[in-house]
């Protein structure tokens, strides 16, 4: 464990948009051991939608960051 020091306080915290490719693989091999097809389509639906919220969400802090300098 380390200590947090008073330089710690001072950072600014900034914002990171890559995406964890180990999240994504892992998403992905769990998609490849549903075996029904319904589930499946279910699951890669939620997924797309989840990455496409992520990137929205993004895309609008960076535009808010943006005008409110």
């Amino acid at each position: 464990m380390t200590k947090k020091t008073k330089k710690d306080d001072d950072k600014k915290y900034i914002q990171d948009d890559r995406i964890c490719i180990f999240y994504v693989a892992d998403r992905i091999y769990d998609l490849e051991q549903i075996k029904d097809h319904k589930k499946l389509q279910k699951e890669i639906t939620e997924f797309k939608e989840e990455l496409l919220q992520n990137i929205g969400i993004d895309v609008m802090i960076k535009r808010e960051a943006k005008y409110h300098k």
